[in-house]
Protein backbone atom coordinates (compact mmCIF):
# COMPACT_ATOMS: atom_id res chain seq x y z
CA UNK A 1 0.00 0.00 0.00
CA UNK A 2 2.48 2.39 0.66
CA UNK A 3 4.33 1.94 -2.64
CA UNK A 4 0.71 2.09 -4.08
CA UNK A 5 0.50 5.74 -2.35
CA UNK A 6 3.40 7.10 -3.17
CA UNK A 7 2.73 5.83 -7.20
CA UNK A 8 -0.69 7.36 -6.72
CA UNK A 9 0.87 10.93 -5.32
CA UNK A 10 3.26 10.98 -7.86
CA UNK A 11 0.62 10.58 -10.76
CA UNK A 12 -1.83 13.06 -8.68
CA UNK A 13 1.15 15.28 -9.00
CA UNK A 14 1.89 14.83 -12.68
CA UNK A 15 -1.66 15.08 -13.52
CA UNK A 16 -1.98 19.03 -11.32
CA UNK A 17 1.61 20.30 -12.15
CA UNK A 18 0.00 21.25 -16.26
CA UNK A 19 -3.01 22.74 -14.43
CA UNK A 20 -0.37 24.51 -11.95
CA UNK A 21 1.89 26.16 -14.55
CA UNK A 22 -1.22 27.29 -16.97
CA UNK A 23 -2.61 28.82 -13.94
CA UNK A 24 0.72 30.10 -13.17
CA UNK A 25 1.24 31.30 -16.95
CA UNK A 26 -2.09 32.45 -16.72
CA UNK A 27 -1.65 34.91 -13.89
CA UNK A 28 1.68 36.33 -15.09
CA UNK A 29 -0.23 36.95 -18.77
CA UNK A 30 -2.90 38.37 -16.51
CA UNK A 31 -0.49 40.82 -14.42
CA UNK A 32 1.30 41.79 -17.55
CA UNK A 33 -2.25 42.40 -19.51
CA UNK A 34 -3.05 44.45 -16.14
CA UNK A 35 0.48 46.30 -16.51
CA UNK A 36 0.00 47.20 -19.91
CA UNK A 37 -3.88 48.48 -19.41
CA UNK A 38 -2.54 50.64 -16.97
CA UNK A 39 0.13 52.39 -18.78
CA UNK A 40 -2.06 52.61 -22.16
CA UNK A 41 -4.91 53.69 -19.85
CA UNK A 42 -2.30 56.35 -18.20
CA UNK A 43 -0.58 57.12 -20.94
CA UNK A 44 -4.02 57.99 -22.73
CA UNK A 45 -4.97 59.98 -19.57
CA UNK A 46 -2.14 62.28 -19.64
CA UNK A 47 -2.70 62.54 -23.51
CA UNK A 48 -5.98 63.38 -22.94
CA UNK A 49 -4.71 65.76 -20.07
CA UNK A 50 -2.17 67.65 -21.74
CA UNK A 51 -4.16 68.19 -24.79
CA UNK A 52 -6.76 69.74 -22.70
CA UNK A 53 -4.65 71.81 -20.89
CA UNK A 54 -2.95 73.12 -24.18
CA UNK A 55 -6.43 74.02 -25.04
CA UNK A 56 -6.77 76.02 -22.24
CA UNK A 57 -3.44 77.44 -22.79
CA UNK A 58 -4.31 78.08 -26.27
CA UNK A 59 -7.71 79.49 -25.34
CA UNK A 60 -6.20 82.39 -22.57
CA UNK A 61 -3.47 82.83 -24.79
CA UNK A 62 -5.84 84.28 -27.80
CA UNK A 63 -7.95 85.88 -25.23
CA UNK A 64 -4.69 87.91 -24.17
CA UNK A 65 -3.62 88.52 -27.62
CA UNK A 66 -7.38 89.73 -28.28
CA UNK A 67 -6.70 92.22 -25.57
CA UNK A 68 -3.42 93.06 -26.80
CA UNK A 69 -4.42 93.84 -30.01
CA UNK A 70 -7.80 96.07 -28.56
CA UNK A 71 -5.49 98.18 -26.33
CA UNK A 72 -3.18 98.24 -29.77
CA UNK A 73 -5.91 100.15 -31.46
CA UNK A 74 -7.09 102.43 -28.48
CA UNK A 75 -3.75 103.34 -28.82
CA UNK A 76 -3.86 104.40 -31.89
CA UNK A 77 -7.04 106.43 -31.42
CA UNK A 78 -5.71 108.06 -28.63
CA UNK A 79 -2.48 108.63 -30.60
CA UNK A 80 -4.63 110.20 -33.36
CA UNK A 81 -6.21 112.81 -31.08
CA UNK A 82 -3.39 113.61 -29.76
CA UNK A 83 -1.98 114.35 -33.14
CA UNK A 84 -5.12 116.69 -34.13
CA UNK A 85 -4.94 118.96 -30.90
CA UNK A 86 -1.04 119.34 -32.21
CA UNK A 87 -1.95 120.11 -35.73
CA UNK A 88 -4.70 122.86 -34.70
CA UNK A 89 -2.43 124.67 -31.48
CA UNK A 90 -5.21 127.07 -31.30
CA UNK A 91 -7.87 127.77 -28.99
CA UNK A 92 -8.05 130.25 -26.69
CA UNK A 93 -5.59 130.69 -23.82
CA UNK A 94 -6.91 128.20 -20.58
CA UNK A 95 -6.96 129.22 -17.37
CA UNK A 96 -5.49 127.01 -14.43
CA UNK A 97 -8.06 125.92 -11.80
CA UNK A 98 -10.87 127.03 -13.73
CA UNK A 99 -12.80 127.86 -16.86
CA UNK A 100 -13.42 130.28 -18.59
CA UNK A 101 -16.33 130.78 -22.05
CA UNK A 102 -14.07 129.61 -24.42
CA UNK A 103 -11.39 127.72 -22.80
CA UNK A 104 -11.10 124.24 -21.48
CA UNK A 105 -9.75 124.36 -17.09
CA UNK A 106 -6.26 123.12 -16.88
CA UNK A 107 -5.48 121.58 -13.80
CA UNK A 108 -1.79 121.38 -13.08
CA UNK A 109 -0.07 119.31 -10.48
CA UNK A 110 0.06 121.82 -7.76
CA UNK A 111 -3.79 121.69 -8.55
CA UNK A 112 -4.12 118.27 -7.36
CA UNK A 113 -1.49 118.50 -4.17
CA UNK A 114 -2.21 121.64 -2.67
CA UNK A 115 -5.93 122.42 -3.92
CA UNK A 116 -7.77 119.15 -4.44
CA UNK A 117 -10.97 120.58 -3.52
CA UNK A 118 -10.88 122.70 -6.85
CA UNK A 119 -10.75 119.50 -8.90
CA UNK A 120 -13.59 118.24 -10.34
CA UNK A 121 -14.84 114.45 -9.62
CA UNK A 122 -11.79 113.92 -7.43
CA UNK A 123 -12.25 111.25 -5.49
CA UNK A 124 -10.72 107.40 -3.93
CA UNK A 125 -10.94 105.01 -6.11
CA UNK A 126 -10.76 101.24 -5.39
CA UNK A 127 -8.36 100.34 -8.21
CA UNK A 128 -5.68 103.06 -7.23
CA UNK A 129 -3.81 102.50 -3.89
CA UNK A 130 -0.22 103.37 -3.42
CA UNK A 131 2.45 102.69 -0.37
CA UNK A 132 2.03 105.09 2.63
CA UNK A 133 5.25 106.41 4.67
CA UNK A 134 4.62 103.00 6.54
CA UNK A 135 4.61 100.45 3.28
CA UNK A 136 1.02 99.73 3.82
CA UNK A 137 -1.06 99.98 0.83
CA UNK A 138 -3.74 102.58 0.85
CA UNK A 139 -6.51 104.26 -1.47
CA UNK A 140 -5.73 107.70 -3.03
CA UNK A 141 -7.99 109.94 -5.21
CA UNK A 142 -7.98 110.59 -8.92
CA UNK A 143 -10.49 112.07 -11.11
CA UNK A 144 -12.24 110.79 -13.80
CA UNK A 145 -13.42 114.41 -15.11
CA UNK A 146 -10.30 116.07 -15.30
CA UNK A 147 -6.29 115.45 -16.56
CA UNK A 148 -3.08 116.69 -14.87
CA UNK A 149 -0.80 118.74 -16.86
CA UNK A 150 2.65 118.87 -15.33
CA UNK A 151 4.97 121.58 -17.47
CA UNK A 152 8.49 119.95 -17.48
CA UNK A 153 11.99 121.40 -18.33
CA UNK A 154 11.66 123.10 -21.71
CA UNK A 155 14.27 125.60 -23.42
CA UNK A 156 10.91 127.43 -25.23
CA UNK A 157 8.46 128.30 -22.86
CA UNK A 158 6.43 129.60 -25.65
CA UNK A 159 6.50 126.52 -27.80
CA UNK A 160 5.55 124.50 -24.29
CA UNK A 161 2.65 126.93 -23.83
CA UNK A 162 1.14 125.92 -26.98
CA UNK A 163 1.26 122.99 -26.60
CA UNK A 164 -0.28 123.37 -22.58
CA UNK A 165 -3.16 125.00 -25.24
CA UNK A 166 -3.03 122.41 -27.76
CA UNK A 167 -3.67 119.67 -24.66
CA UNK A 168 -6.18 121.82 -22.68
CA UNK A 169 -9.25 119.48 -22.46
CA UNK A 170 -7.97 116.34 -24.05
CA UNK A 171 -9.19 114.48 -21.18
CA UNK A 172 -13.03 114.37 -23.05
CA UNK A 173 -10.64 112.23 -25.89
CA UNK A 174 -9.23 110.21 -23.27
CA UNK A 175 -12.36 109.32 -21.16
CA UNK A 176 -13.65 108.04 -24.78
CA UNK A 177 -11.46 105.54 -24.94
CA UNK A 178 -10.91 104.45 -21.66
CA UNK A 179 -14.86 103.96 -21.68
CA UNK A 180 -14.21 101.00 -24.68
CA UNK A 181 -11.97 99.06 -22.28
CA UNK A 182 -12.33 100.34 -18.46
CA UNK A 183 -11.09 96.72 -17.02
CA UNK A 184 -7.98 97.05 -18.17
CA UNK A 185 -6.88 100.36 -18.74
CA UNK A 186 -5.04 101.93 -15.67
CA UNK A 187 -3.14 105.07 -16.80
CA UNK A 188 -3.48 107.38 -20.14
CA UNK A 189 -0.25 109.53 -20.65
CA UNK A 190 1.54 111.80 -23.20
CA UNK A 191 4.83 113.62 -22.79
CA UNK A 192 5.85 115.64 -25.09
CA UNK A 193 9.02 117.27 -26.01
CA UNK A 194 8.26 120.71 -25.95
CA UNK A 195 7.98 120.02 -22.27
CA UNK A 196 4.47 118.85 -21.55
CA UNK A 197 3.20 115.77 -19.64
CA UNK A 198 -0.83 114.96 -20.09
CA UNK A 199 -2.40 111.87 -17.69
CA UNK A 200 -5.14 111.00 -17.26
CA UNK A 201 -7.42 109.93 -14.75
CA UNK A 202 -5.67 113.19 -12.92
CA UNK A 203 -4.07 112.59 -9.39
CA UNK A 204 -1.58 114.50 -7.95
CA UNK A 205 1.40 112.53 -5.72
CA UNK A 206 4.19 112.55 -8.47
CA UNK A 207 7.59 111.51 -7.07
CA UNK A 208 9.78 114.75 -6.66
CA UNK A 209 12.10 115.28 -9.85
CA UNK A 210 9.60 112.93 -12.21
CA UNK A 211 11.31 112.76 -15.69
CA UNK A 212 8.54 111.12 -18.70
CA UNK A 213 11.58 111.55 -20.84
CA UNK A 214 14.45 109.28 -19.04
CA UNK A 215 10.94 106.28 -18.64
CA UNK A 216 11.51 102.86 -20.29
CA UNK A 217 7.81 103.11 -22.30
CA UNK A 218 9.21 106.87 -23.47
CA UNK A 219 12.37 105.38 -24.37
CA UNK A 220 11.54 102.14 -26.36
CA UNK A 221 8.58 104.60 -28.07
CA UNK A 222 11.41 106.98 -29.46
CA UNK A 223 13.99 104.06 -30.51
CA UNK A 224 10.86 102.91 -32.61
CA UNK A 225 10.43 106.04 -34.27
CA UNK A 226 13.99 106.37 -35.18
CA UNK A 227 13.92 103.09 -36.99
CA UNK A 228 10.57 103.21 -38.30
CA UNK A 229 9.15 105.78 -40.39
CA UNK A 230 5.99 104.75 -39.47
CA UNK A 231 6.09 102.86 -36.48
CA UNK A 232 3.57 100.88 -34.99
CA UNK A 233 2.48 100.60 -31.27
CA UNK A 234 5.19 98.73 -29.30
CA UNK A 235 5.27 97.15 -25.10
CA UNK A 236 7.82 98.45 -22.71
CA UNK A 237 8.80 95.56 -20.08
CA UNK A 238 7.18 95.23 -16.94
CA UNK A 239 8.11 98.11 -14.60
CA UNK A 240 6.56 99.61 -11.35
CA UNK A 241 4.24 102.42 -12.12
CA UNK A 242 6.05 106.10 -10.90
CA UNK A 243 2.96 107.00 -8.38
CA UNK A 244 1.69 103.56 -7.18
CA UNK A 245 4.41 100.94 -7.60
CA UNK A 246 1.84 98.81 -8.92
CA UNK A 247 3.40 96.81 -11.72
CA UNK A 248 2.24 97.73 -15.35
CA UNK A 249 2.96 96.65 -19.31
CA UNK A 250 2.93 100.10 -21.32
CA UNK A 251 1.81 100.22 -24.18
CA UNK A 252 3.71 102.99 -26.29
CA UNK A 253 3.60 104.91 -29.48
CA UNK A 254 5.61 107.80 -31.03
CA UNK A 255 3.43 110.90 -32.15
CA UNK A 256 4.02 114.12 -34.33
CA UNK A 257 3.13 117.60 -34.71
CA UNK A 258 2.01 119.27 -38.41
CA UNK A 259 5.02 119.20 -39.75
CA UNK A 260 5.35 115.22 -39.46
CA UNK A 261 8.37 115.38 -36.66
CA UNK A 262 8.29 113.40 -33.78
CA UNK A 263 6.09 115.49 -31.19
CA UNK A 264 6.35 112.81 -28.18
CA UNK A 265 4.91 109.85 -27.33
CA UNK A 266 1.43 108.84 -25.79
CA UNK A 267 0.86 105.50 -23.73
CA UNK A 268 -1.47 103.29 -22.16
CA UNK A 269 -1.00 101.22 -19.15
CA UNK A 270 -1.96 97.95 -18.54
CA UNK A 271 -2.10 96.57 -15.02
CA UNK A 272 0.12 93.26 -14.92
CA UNK A 273 -2.44 91.36 -12.67
CA UNK A 274 -4.60 91.93 -15.47
CA UNK A 275 -2.68 89.21 -17.31
CA UNK A 276 -2.03 87.13 -14.20
CA UNK A 277 -5.56 86.59 -12.99
CA UNK A 278 -5.81 82.95 -11.67
CA UNK A 279 -9.34 82.93 -12.36
CA UNK A 280 -8.64 83.66 -16.06
CA UNK A 281 -7.03 80.35 -16.53
CA UNK A 282 -10.61 78.08 -16.00
CA UNK A 283 -11.49 75.28 -14.27
CA UNK A 284 -9.22 72.76 -15.80
CA UNK A 285 -5.96 74.16 -13.75
CA UNK A 286 -5.28 72.58 -10.57
CA UNK A 287 -5.47 74.86 -7.37
CA UNK A 288 -1.46 75.24 -7.41
CA UNK A 289 -1.54 76.91 -11.05
CA UNK A 290 -0.54 80.10 -12.01
CA UNK A 291 0.35 82.63 -14.97
CA UNK A 292 3.40 83.75 -15.86
CA UNK A 293 4.87 86.22 -18.15
CA UNK A 294 8.13 85.39 -19.50
CA UNK A 295 10.35 88.27 -20.92
CA UNK A 296 13.83 88.49 -22.16
CA UNK A 297 16.22 90.93 -20.63
CA UNK A 298 19.72 92.00 -20.00
CA UNK A 299 21.16 92.05 -17.10
CA UNK A 300 22.01 95.64 -17.16
CA UNK A 301 18.38 96.21 -17.80
CA UNK A 302 17.28 93.80 -15.22
CA UNK A 303 19.29 95.97 -12.84
CA UNK A 304 18.72 99.11 -13.72
CA UNK A 305 14.82 98.69 -13.39
CA UNK A 306 14.73 95.88 -10.92
CA UNK A 307 17.40 96.37 -8.54
CA UNK A 308 20.74 93.95 -8.13
CA UNK A 309 18.33 92.25 -5.11
CA UNK A 310 16.37 90.64 -7.70
CA UNK A 311 18.86 89.77 -9.96
CA UNK A 312 20.89 86.94 -9.29
CA UNK A 313 22.06 86.21 -12.79
CA UNK A 314 25.25 87.72 -14.83
CA UNK A 315 24.18 87.88 -18.08
CA UNK A 316 21.33 87.85 -20.15
CA UNK A 317 18.46 85.66 -19.01
CA UNK A 318 14.62 85.16 -19.04
CA UNK A 319 12.92 87.29 -16.61
CA UNK A 320 9.76 85.95 -14.72
CA UNK A 321 6.91 87.60 -13.52
CA UNK A 322 4.60 85.65 -11.10
CA UNK A 323 1.63 87.14 -9.73
CA UNK A 324 2.40 87.19 -5.41
CA UNK A 325 0.86 88.00 -1.82
CA UNK A 326 4.21 88.74 -0.53
CA UNK A 327 5.41 92.54 -0.51
CA UNK A 328 9.54 93.13 -0.65
CA UNK A 329 10.32 96.37 1.37
CA UNK A 330 7.90 99.36 2.30
CA UNK A 331 9.75 100.90 -1.21
CA UNK A 332 8.08 98.28 -3.13
CA UNK A 333 4.94 97.79 -1.21
CA UNK A 334 2.94 98.16 -4.12
CA UNK A 335 4.86 95.24 -6.23
CA UNK A 336 2.50 92.15 -5.76
CA UNK A 337 4.98 90.09 -8.10
CA UNK A 338 7.42 87.72 -7.59
CA UNK A 339 10.75 88.50 -10.05
CA UNK A 340 13.36 86.07 -11.42
CA UNK A 341 15.59 84.93 -13.73
CA UNK A 342 15.39 81.56 -15.32
CA UNK A 343 17.73 80.03 -16.97
CA UNK A 344 17.91 76.51 -18.70
CA UNK A 345 20.82 73.62 -18.33
CA UNK A 346 22.12 74.27 -21.23
CA UNK A 347 23.25 78.07 -22.00
CA UNK A 348 23.05 77.29 -25.83
CA UNK A 349 19.10 76.64 -25.05
CA UNK A 350 18.64 79.30 -22.28
CA UNK A 351 20.15 81.46 -25.78
CA UNK A 352 18.04 80.29 -28.10
CA UNK A 353 14.84 81.25 -26.30
CA UNK A 354 16.18 84.40 -25.17
CA UNK A 355 16.62 84.94 -29.08
CA UNK A 356 13.18 84.57 -29.61
CA UNK A 357 11.25 85.89 -26.84
CA UNK A 358 13.59 89.00 -27.56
Amino acid sequence: MRLQGKLFLLLLVLALLPVLIVRIVDARSLFKLRDAVIAQARSQLEAEIEAGLQRSVTSFSKRVEQEERLIRALLRVQADAVERRLRSMQGATPVAGGETDDAPAVYLLNDFDQRPDAIPGLRTSDRHRRPNESGALELFPVSYEAQVLIPLRSKDREAQDRTLRAMAGIEAEYSQTFALFPEAIFWQYTALLDGVYSSYPGKGGYPEGFDPFVRPWFLVAMANAADDDEPDASWAPPLPDAVTGRTILTATLPVQNADGAIAGVTAIDVPLDRLLERQRLGGDWGPDAEALIVTAVTAQEARSEWGEELLDATGDALAVFAASDERRTPQRAGLAFRFSTLRLDEPEDTAAVFRAVR
